[in-house]
């Protein structure tokens, strides 16, 4: 009777029948994403081997003005070398803006453009981002070990970005790295409009996906601070290396203070 009530009482609030469908898309999503993960339906890892190669990956959902003003700022990095790819996930963009991805995607070698029309959240799209670069590793011999993802409206404001990410991984030996907030919760809550993990890590069958939900991030940052891996707070709202527009930088709080030289 009160799981009946509960299902009444969610149904019959002004936006009863979307709250229902938000919560059973997440829920759908979640066990596709751990079956996979349990199945092994995710492509081969790349070991880590002390030299960071960041993979960029971010998803437009209409926001492909922001995105330019991110790409533009990005080529700006003095660590630009540090990138090996570029993954931009268009996740049914209505602004118009796909003919210019597809154009920079034919003039940037280490562009790829990922066009989804179907199940368009954000953190599905996260993934067919991971899927489209495991692809594209048959080329080259030194593929990217650090996947580096990127909200379309950050806005790199210090040139030496790239620097302080790979830092956290190539000397002071990171699984995950991005500005953490206090949640309140077990394990660290960091900003997903900018956090890095390694490539191996991310692959890792006890680390969570990263999922449809609020949070897309959240489960998979506690899973790796859970199986007793590096969380390094990167504080890249506080110390000015990024902006996001979508919200304000928050101080982090409890274990998790900064242990990185660029705060």
């Amino acid at each position: 009777m009160a799981a009946a009530s509960h299902i009444w009482h969610r149904l019959s609030g002004p936006d009863g029948i979307n709250a229902v469908r938000r919560r059973s898309a997440m829920a759908l999503d979640r066990g596709w994403a751990r079956m996979a993960r349990r199945n092994q339906l995710v492509s081969a890892t790349v070991p880590f081997d002390g030299d960071p190669r960041l993979a960029l990956v971010t998803v437009n959902f209409s926001t492909t003005r922001w995105l330019k003003l991110m790409l533009l700022t990005l080529t700006e990095q003095d660590g630009l070398g540090l990138l090996h790819d570029l993954v931009v996930v268009d996740n049914g963009a209505r602004d118009g803006g796909r003919p210019l991805l597809r154009d920079l995607a034919e003039r940037t070698p280490k562009m790829q453009l990922v066009e989804r029309g179907h199940w368009l959240h954000h953190g599905p799209a996260m993934r067919a981002g991971v899927r489209a670069l495991d692809r594209a590793d048959t080329i080259g011999d030194r593929p990217a070990n650090v996947l580096l993802f990127c909200d379309p409206d950050v806005i790199f404001l210090r040139s030496d970005a790239l620097r302080a990410v790979a830092e956290c991984f190539g000397h002071l030996g990171a699984a995950l790295a991005g500005e953490v907030r206090h949640s309140g919760g077990p394990g660290p809550d960091i900003q997903a409009s900018l956090f890095a993990v390694r490539r191996d890590v991310h692959a890792r069958r006890d680390v969570y996906p990263l999922v449809h939900d609020g949070s897309p991030a959240l489960r998979h940052q506690r899973s790796i601070h859970a199986a007793g891996l590096t969380v390094i707070d990167l504080p890249t709202n506080r110390s000015g290396l990024i902006l996001h527009r979508g919200r304000t930088a928050v101080a982090a709080a409890g274990e998790f203070h900064s242990h990185h030289p660029y705060a």
